[in-house]
């Protein structure tokens, strides 16, 4: 992720949740954290995180670059799961 996009998905957030803020010294903290993972990713983990969380009765919580790099590594964790199990099940059934 580039400067300028993490620019921009600083502002989408804040356009969604005003508790975001958009100023430099935030736009260079999300560009820090988030600088290996691409824009889309980044992105749709925002949208998801105010679209589906579930939060209780003391609201959610306004999403952070902390947060988005939580998500992005537990995503990145569960397909590799799944690929090391597809992959276990294929050299299992080329063994027998």
């Amino acid at each position: 992720m580039t400067p300028e996009e993490a620019k921009g998905l600083v502002a989408y957030a804040n356009q969604i949740d005003p508790r975001v803020q958009a100023n430099a010294s935030t736009y260079e903290v999300w560009h820090y954290a988030l600088t290996r993972y691409p824009l889309a990713v980044a992105k749709t983990v925002v949208m998801k995180y105010y679209a589906l969380t579930v939060s209780d009765d003391t609201g959610l919580p306004a999403i952070t670059p902390g947060i988005i790099r939580r998500r992005i590594v537990a995503e990145l964790d569960r397909v590799q799961g799944q690929r090391s199990a597809l992959e276990a099940t294929r050299q299992h059934h080329q063994i027998e």
